[in-house]
């Protein structure tokens, strides 16, 4: 399960729906939510048929001081190989890489990292032992200094871990946004859901080429209206193990999704900013899978689901809020060719979703806070089943 930062103002929901041989009821559901902070490793018992969904997140709100912004960091099923494409090291800014290991044994992680100018090397810090049914905070400021950009990759030899990404900055004295980076998936193709641009603030679309060679990457942008190539992005080039950042200045303001192809696996991210009466506050937004079922914790802010339609496949989504009771609300629906945004209604903390081929997803949402707007971004969790199912080619 994701932790929040230190001394921040948490809140922690959470909402499982699961099946033992029957269909899905209300005494199989439940609610949960907190004022303090949680942390640790939640397990369910086996399931022999239908599916277990299981959906939590620290949500942080905060007015003022350093940490003023909204941030959820979600919780999220260990894996042994993922990469978290977000943030930068100079001044002004922390990282802490925040690993929880939900095995029964120490898992060893080693952390790599690309950087505009190439693979880093880590020193001590690349190296990590996480005991189990613990979290590690690891800082790597020290390790990376001076980098306008870079990604993590994180993995074991053996079990398996959760990672995030924590990162607060300051402008000077200025509280400058607090974020969590959550992981991203390596492939040919992969879209980044829900990226806000707001007219006052700033975004910035991350890629990175884990390759030995070079890798020629198109971008194509999706909004509610359409399709098109990203001015600059029609054929772009990113170096060897390398990052790179495209600015996505000239957008027109609201949510955009983002489909990039590579001529060799690329994994993604982007950066977004709202800025408010002289404030900022800043989210990170990954690239996923795409699925047809799914759940998230956003909190106590104005959501928005939005969904990516696979290329040439369309289909419909059905979007069920929940609110800080844990009761259902009405329904939202939307066809989807491309993108569609779903708004949540005001007192939706949660929602789930259904589609009928898969999407991609991810949940845009602001808050008011003290001087203005912060601003989050939150992954759509899949269910156990797509969650561990493999596909298998045999002969």
């Amino acid at each position: 399960m994701g932790r929040g930062g230190r001394g921040l103002r948490d809140r922690a929901q959470g909402r499982d729906r699961g099946q033992r041989g029957g269909p899905p009821s209300r005494r199989h559901r439940l609610f949960y939510s907190s004022g303090q902070g949680l942390a640790g490793v939640v397990r369910s018992e086996t399931v022999t048929s239908g599916s277990l969904e299981l959906a939590g997140a620290t949500v942080h709100t905060a007015s003022a001081g350093d940490l003023r912004g909204v941030a959820a960091n979600p919780c999220r099923r260990a894996r042994s190989d993922q990469w978290i494409v977000g943030s930068r090291s100079q001044v002004g800014v922390s990282n802490q890489l925040i690993l929880t290991n939900p095995g029964s044994n120490p898992v060893t992680v080693k952390v790599e990292a690309l950087t505009a100018a190439g693979k880093a090397e880590l020193g001590g810090t690349g190296t990590v032992v996480v005991d189990s049914g613990q979290s590690k905070r690891v800082s790597i400021d020290g390790a990376l200094r001076d980098q306008p950009r870079f990604a993590l990759h994180v993995t074991t030899e053996s079990g398996s871990v959760a990672a995030s990404l924590q990162q607060t900055s300051l402008d000077g004295y200025t509280p400058a946004g607090v974020s969590f980076v959550t992981s991203s998936v390596a492939a040919r193709n992969v879209t980044v859901p829900g990226v806000r641009i707001d007219g006052g603030g700033s975004a910035a679309l991350r890629i990175a080429n884990p390759n030995a060679s070079p890798a020629t990457v198109s971008v194509t942008a999706l909004t509610d209206k359409g399709a098109s190539t990203l001015p600059g992005g029609g054929k772009v080039t990113v170096e060897a193990r390398s990052v790179l950042d495209l600015s996505l200045a000239g957008l027109p303001a609201g949510n955009v999704s983002f489909r990039i192809a590579g001529s060799a696996d690329i994994v993604a991210g982007a950066e977004f900013t709202v800025k408010d009466g002289g404030q900022a506050d800043n989210a990170w937004a990954a690239a996923g899978s795409a699925r047809t079922a799914g759940s998230a914790v956003f909190g106590p802010t104005s959501a928005t689901l939005v969904a990516v339609s696979k290329a040439g496949l369309p289909g419909s989504v059905t979007a069920t809020p929940i609110d800080a009771n844990g009761k259902d609300m009405p329904a939202v629906k939307a066809d989807v060719n491309g993108q569609a945004s779903l708004p949540m209604p005001e007192g939706a903390v949660a929602v789930r979703y259904t589609s009928t081929s898969p999407m991609y997803a991810g949940i845009a949402s602001t808050a008011q806070v003290e001087g203005g707007k912060g601003v989050d971004w939150v992954p759509l969790g899949s269910s156990d089943v797509e969650e561990t199912s493999k596909h298998v080619a045999v002969g």
